[in-house]
């Protein structure tokens, strides 16, 4: 995988009116966290500020190992 998972604040613009083309203040809500590809910049989820990220790396390492210990194989997909 060349991507890894990246984080951002959530920010939100409040008092804006389109008809006036008033942009309003920007704020953010730090309760909460995009998480983003880095490659893409797609967003993949809203989470809680104490989410934890784990990369897909990662994830694949502890398959990769869990397998070689009970003597299967790991097959994987590339979906798009």
């Amino acid at each position: 995988m060349d991507w890894t998972i990246e984080e951002s604040e959530v920010r939100f613009i409040a008092g804006s009116n389109p008809t006036t083309a008033g942009l309003g203040s920007i704020h953010a809500f730090l309760e909460q966290k995009v998480l983003y590809r880095s490659d893409t910049k797609a967003p993949l989820s809203v989470v809680s500020s104490r989410y934890q990220v784990v990369q897909p790396t990662e994830i694949l390492e502890f398959y990769r190992d869990l397998t070689e210990v009970g003597g299967f194989e790991l097959e994987t997909s590339d979906v798009h």
